[in-house]
């Protein structure tokens, strides 16, 4: 469900999983599921939830000796800190934890380490170097066997290439990332790939692309009841209209 970004369901599954562990009495399971669960709720905005969730999960692995999972623990705290603005704070939580992964040998929990240095980098304008961390991480969910993953890679190194106003490569990043999605079936990643798709068209001054785009996008946004992402993938289709000739949209 949390891959579909279905998350009221995901959340539903696992706030039942705590009940059950809790009666059970294992707290370090309940910590691994206290950090998915503050996964989707982050997706939800209840940030607040879900650094409650993290805290504590990273205290209880800490006390059982899980070095790991507590090191995976503090690098999702430092996300949550970047989507609450907090870039430096983030950006320390994600190096600190990337030297401690490194070190426990954990390859691929590196690869999200560097997945998530590069979106707050790309937040930061540092393009360059957001595209170095997005490539690495691609290089490493590829070296892994894990293409969603690396799809996930390859969108924030699509956006790192568009602020370096290198389209192409972005074009083709998104176009080969939108396929995963497609085989994966989540149409929400896929129509944000689209919305992406529409933009890069608009500066082509491909209208019809971009319209088609737009709209696809939009289907799948108002479905849904995005409505941030449906308002721009609006405004992304009126665009498209007016510079099309057509003022009737």
């Amino acid at each position: 469900y949390y891959r579909r970004d279905r998350y009221a369901k995901a959340i539903e599954h696992y706030e039942r999983a705590r009940k059950i562990l809790a009666s059970a009495g294992d707290d370090t399971m309940r910590a691994v599921v206290d950090t998915n669960l503050s996964h989707a709720l982050m997706e939800t905005d209840r940030h607040g939830e879900a650094l409650r969730l993290l805290e504590g999960a990273a205290g209880a692995m800490e006390g059982s000796g899980q070095s790991l999972w507590a090191a995976q623990t503090r690098f999702h705290i430092g996300y949550l800190q970047f989507l609450r603005g907090n870039y430096n704070a983030a950006l320390t939580s994600h190096y600190h934890a990337r030297e401690e992964l490194t070190r426990l040998g954990s390859l691929e929990l590196v690869a999200w380490c560097n997945h998530e240095i590069a979106e707050i980098l790309l937040a930061l304008n540092a393009f360059d170097d957001a595209a170095e961390s997005a490539a690495q991480a691609r290089a490493s969910f590829t070296e892994l066997g894990q293409p969603y993953e690396s799809a996930q890679a390859t969108v924030v190194h699509a956006l790192a290439r568009m602020g370096l106003q290198d389209f192409e490569e972005a074009r083709r990043d998104f176009l080969e990332a939108r396929q995963v999605f497609e085989r994966t079936s989540n149409k929400t990643l896929a129509a944000l790939i689209d919305s992406y798709l529409a933009e890069l068209a608009l500066r082509d001054k491909d209208h019809v692309e971009a319209a088609r785009r737009a709209t696809a996008s939009l289907r799948v946004f108002a479905s849904q009841k995005l409505s941030t992402r449906a308002a721009y993938a609006r405004l992304l289709a009126g665009r498209a209209a007016y510079e099309g000739g057509d003022l009737k949209v």
